[in-house]
């Protein structure tokens, strides 16, 4: 990989002005320690420094096989160093520790597991005073399991504002990516930038989970994000992208001093919304519910705006509330449509201006909702002098009857013989009867149709000759031992056959 990286380098470096000076490249072995500062762990003998080698320090760490991996820990004071690449390549895991009160400045990028064919990596700083820096952008995830570990560290990702440069977060389709901000924080300094250029928070095409902790010992974990990115931090909430201690708590959103601040909730309860994020319900007039906590001072008083409508930028709704103490208001709902809401909540005792709380983006809607049907368990049955007949039991459930009361019809889709066709007694009723006379495999469907929406559901019919071929069908059958003629009973045709072969033999002298 190592050669592969010089080569590739050499050629872009040959491309460019003679003044150019190539990467210093330091290859992370393990042979001695975990410790970063030990040279033998280096492939090149010595730490990694800008300018040590004749240009800037990339540092890589992975292999394809185990290694101790490194750590930066106390007393330690690493030089200034260009790119990290943790795990970047086919088939490569890696890991590093900062912790201990170390500084770490990168001067170029962050890229951890950013190689398509990448397996695993994990980036862990840890320790009041910890701190890593990057000038330029944080990249997490092309392919493989990459796991961030922010924990009484922080990390800083752009500290040179400049618009092309971002955190960049699962941007392969193949990648899964956990940051955890138990204590700490992870501070993004770009911002939104011109929709032709990257720059900001941005969430690719793989899986992504950003989990904050709510330590109060030790302050909890912050996400901070430049500029104010509260509609998209919210809807990052609202599809568990951005989660607080796993879910068991809300996700507080506030923006100050041009940058969004993102901590679990300081709320002792939750909002507990009603009706409950993504439901579905009828027309008309209904109340939005919610729970406000107490203020946070003896004289204070907590109130809240809340915005509601169509609009899934949600503050570009109209408020339906504004400014007062209350947990509840009425609004009146069209037919199939979606609605979003959300509440900014006020404490009198910390500020008038700023809330201390911007809930995550609730939904519900109106739409018309696809009956459920269920056409019943499968059967295995025989036949037994004539044709068999079997109860069938559908059910089919429609919340909203609409927009049409819902229709029901049974067909027979798979059959043995199509020429003596199973006949179902009425196909429109939901718990008819059928009868089979040939062995072999039925299919039936139910169909359900609300005028919008039709659903299905099939069940199976198994018709065996009679009951033992059903009996040899089922797990754990043994034929009795003198069932010669295999007919599942023992009896004067089995004798008949023993006597009729007596004596015999089959065997040679």
């Amino acid at each position: 990989m190592r050669t592969i990286v010089i080569i590739l380098m050499s050629m872009i470096l040959l491309g460019c002005s003679g003044l150019a000076v190539a990467d210093d490249i330091y290859t992370w072995t393990g042979a001695m320690s975990d410790d970063w500062m030990t040279p033998g762990n280096w492939d090149v003998g010595t730490v990694p420094s800008n300018g040590a080698l004749g240009g800037d320090a990339d540092v890589f760490i992975g292999s394809t096989t185990s290694l101790t991996w490194p750590v930066l820990d106390s007393g330690d004071m690493p030089p200034e160093i260009d790119d990290l690449w943790i795990a970047n390549g086919d088939g490569l895991s890696g890991e590093l520790t900062v912790k201990g009160g170390v500084y770490l400045l990168c001067g170029d990028d962050i890229k951890i597991g950013y190689e398509p064919g990448s397996v695993s990596a994990k980036f862990t700083i840890e320790g009041a005073g910890t701190t890593v820096a990057t000038i330029k952008s944080l990249e997490l995830g092309a392919a493989g399991e990459v796991v961030l570990d922010v924990n009484g560290g922080k990390l800083e990702v752009g500290v040179v504002d400049k618009p092309k440069w971002n955190m960049i977060v699962a941007e392969g389709a193949d990648s899964n990516v956990t940051i955890t901000i138990r204590n700490g924080g992870l501070i993004e300094h770009h911002g939104d930038v011109a929709e032709d250029e990257r720059g900001g928070l941005i969430i690719g095409e793989g899986k992504a989970l950003i989990d904050i902790g709510s330590d109060s010992g030790s302050g909890g974990g912050t996400l901070k994000l430049k500029n104010n990115v509260t509609d998209l931090v919210r809807s990052l909430a609202r599809e568990g992208v951005i989660v607080a201690d796993g879910g068991a708590r809300d996700v507080q959103i506030v923006y100050y001093d041009d940058y969004t601040y993102v901590t679990a909730s300081v709320l002792a309860t939750r909002l507990n919304p009603i009706p409950p994020d993504g439901s579905t319900v009828p027309g008309g007039p209904i109340q939005l519910q919610w729970t406000l906590p107490e203020s946070s001072g003896p004289a204070g008083v907590v109130t809240c705006d809340v915005y509601f409508g169509t609009n899934s930028n949600v503050e570009a709704n109209p408020k339906v509330v504004t400014g007062q103490a209350v947990e509840s208001v009425a609004v009146t709902l069209a037919l199939d449509t979606q609605y979003y809401w959300a509440l900014d909540v006020y404490d009198s005792a910390v500020s008038t201006t700023y809330p201390i709380y911007l809930s995550p983006v609730f939904t519900l809607n109106t739409l018309n909702v696809a009956p459920v049907v269920d056409a019943g368990e499968d059967v295995e049955t025989w036949l037994a002098d004539g044709p068999r007949v079997v109860q069938l039991d559908g059910t089919v459930s429609d919340e909203d009857n609409r927009p049409e009361p819902t229709t029901l019809l049974w067909t027979v889709i798979a059959e043995p013989n199509e020429f003596n066709p199973a006949v179902i007694s009425d196909p429109r009723a939901p718990n008819p009867s059928v009868t089979m006379s040939e062995p072999g495999t039925y299919t039936l469907q139910l169909e359900a149709d609300d005028g919008q929406y039709t659903t299905t559901d099939t069940l199976q019919i198994v018709l065996y000759e009679d009951a033992c071929e059903h009996a040899k069908h089922q797990e754990g059958f043994e034929f009795i031992p003198g069932d010669i003629n295999e007919d599942c009973i023992v009896n004067e045709l089995d004798l008949a056959i023993l006597e009729d072969h007596w004596l015999e033999w089959n065997y040679s002298y």
